[in-house]
């Protein structure tokens, strides 16, 4: 299944926040191994916010200057 992501990044650093013009990616389930087990769009979500935010463990953001925010998940119709 393919879905069209937004998200946006939020620099946690400063005050106020501040936050990056939003961008799309197109996530193939079948093809992207990170994505492979997801079947919803919060699987969707998880899976990004997941891998973008927190690629050396569980207890730390990766980069708190550019803390990934899915905005919305839309699945592609391949008809």
């Amino acid at each position: 299944m393919k879905y069209s992501v937004r998200a946006l990044s939020v620099d946690l650093t400063v005050e106020p926040h501040t936050f990056t013009v939003p961008r799309d990616e197109i996530i193939d389930t079948a093809t992207n191994r990170i994505f492979e087990d997801c079947a919803t769009i919060r699987d969707v979500e998880i899976a990004y916010e997941d891998f973008w935010n927190y690629l050396n463990g569980d207890e730390e953001v990766h980069d708190a200057t550019s803390k990934v925010k899915v905005l919305s998940v839309t699945p592609i119709d391949n008809g």
